[in-house]
């Protein structure tokens, strides 16, 4: 996936000219953006939203087609963000056909502060499951790591490794903010950062440590085995219980790979050694993202939207681009 990081230095320079350039022509970003997500969504539906606060202080904002939406008085989700959340839907069911998973409730808080007082701690979501399904607790009015964990909860709860595995190496917003999951463990390949994959294999162990480095670590790893085997393989491991100690795992890892979780290491390490990041972009795109983000951000002036979602927005339409660019060239 494109990296911001890749542009962001040299696009300066003709940013305030591009962003004079769309005023004056006044092109929307909606319409520039529709037909893309129009392929993966339909159109937001009206909102629908309640006036009376429940027991816990939640208005029900809208629903779309695969989640409902709550937020704390005073707050919206942006219509980017519904299609950006079934986008993100869209694709996981590509990996995983015949996944079922009920309407996912997904609950915007105002701050991080009020998510850590809800749940005691320090983190900018959580998806939990109930007995109608996945909930979305979320700073965010779209929050792709969440959404991914939300279905794949019911497909089965694997160990750590792998189900967060999933969910990093195929949340866009992570590699638009942090870069590409591969390059993010080559560094720390590099600088003999990685652990071993068996010192994380279980789950207590991988919610042992309180790193960054083993979420990069398990999306590099997951990744790699979904791109080079399928995600049929990854899928078959989500029936291992999400408990099992490591040799339980070892076993079924190795009865779906036919091979060890040591060999599969040793590969995975030689292919990040062996691995370069894409080419950079061209100036065209450079300059269609640029494009994106400084009509959206003229769009959200001229509306006079609150400086409160005006970064949410931008960033909304600047994601669903770099994502067309992605499958484009696929």
């Amino acid at each position: 996936m494109v990296s911001l990081r890749y542009f962001a230095l040299d696009s300066l320079l003709v940013a305030c000219l591009l962003v004079a350039v769309v005023v004056v022509v006044s092109i929307p970003a909606s319409h520039l953006v529709g037909a893309f997500l129009d392929r993966y969504s339909p159109s937001p539906p009206p909102k629908i939203a309640s006036t009376v606060p429940d027991k816990d202080g939640w208005l029900l904002d809208r629903e779309s087609q695969h989640f409902i939406y709550y937020t704390q008085p005073g707050q919206s989700i942006p219509d980017g963000s519904v299609e950006l959340n079934e986008f993100t839907y869209a694709e996981v069911i590509k990996l995983f056909p015949a996944t079922k998973a009920p309407k996912i409730k997904y609950y915007r808080y105002r701050s991080q502060t009020d998510l850590q007082q809800a749940f005691g701690r320090p983190r900018k979501g959580y998806t939990y499951q109930t007995s109608e399904g996945s909930a979305v607790h979320s700073v965010y009015s779209c929050h792709p790591h969440e959404v991914i964990h939300a279905i794949t909860y019911s497909i089965g709860r694997p160990p750590a490794l792998f189900e967060e595995g999933v969910a990093v190496a195929y949340d866009w917003r992570f590699a638009l903010e942090e870069g590409s999951v591969h390059a993010l463990a080559r560094g720390r390949l590099v600088q003999q950062k990685l652990f071993p994959l068996r010192s994380i294999l279980t789950t207590r162990a991988f919610l042992a440590y309180d790193s960054p480095t083993i979420y990069i670590e398990g999306g590099s790893f997951v990744k790699y085995l979904m791109d080079t085997y399928g995600p049929d393989k990854i899928r078959s491991l989500f029936t291992v219980p999400r408990y099992s100690d490591s040799r339980e795992i070892e076993i079924a890892f190795k009865a779906v790979y036919g091979r060890s979780l040591s060999e599969m290491e040793g590969e995975w390490r030689a292919f990040l050694r062996a691995w370069h990041p894409p080419e950079r972009p061209s100036w065209g795109k450079k300059i269609s993202l640029l494009l994106f983000s400084g009509s959206a951000l003229v769009l959200v002036l001229l509306g006079g939207t609150a400086l409160s979602s005006l970064v949410d927005m931008v960033f909304e339409k600047l994601a669903a681009v770099i994502v067309g660019l992605r499958k484009s060239q696929r």
